[in-house]
C-alpha cells in the first residue's frame, strides 16, 4: 500500500545588522540548549523560510522512498551558511553523525 508522504525543508536568515542566523538560529557549539534560547529569544526580525514539496511521494519500498525524499529535499534546500564561509569563519567544519 503506498502512503502519500509530505517534504518541507526549511532555511534560516537574518538582516545584515544582527547576528548571522547560523549563530543565532541554529543550536551548535557548547553552548546549552537554554543559553542559546534566551539568546535567541533576543533577536529581531529573524526569518525562516519553509519551502514544502510539491507533491507528495508514494513508494511501497520504506528505503527507496527514503531515497526519493531525501533527493527531492536536497534540491530545494537552502543552507544557512555554505561551508567554504564557516571554515573561514570558524577554521574547521565537523558535520554531526548519527
Amino acid at each position: 500500500m503506498d502512503i502519500p508522504v509530505s517534504y518541507a525543508t526549511i532555511s534560516y536568515s537574518a538582516p545584515e545588522t544582527q547576528t548571522p542566523a547560523y549563530q543565532s538560529m541554529c543550536w551548535w557549539g557548547d553552548d546549552s540548549f537554554v543559553s542559546h534560547f534566551l539568546r535567541f529569544l533576543q533577536e529581531k526580525n529573524s526569518i525562516a523560510k519553509i519551502h514544502f514539496g510539491t507533491h507528495p511521494i508514494e513508494c511501497r519500498d520504506r528505503k527507496e522512498l527514503a531515497q526519493q525524499i531525501h533527493h527531492k529535499m536536497s534540491s530545494q534546500f537552502e543552507p544557512v551558511i555554505e561551508k567554504d564561509e564557516f571554515v573561514e569563519k570558524h577554521d574547521k567544519f565537523q558535520p554531526l553523525t548519527i
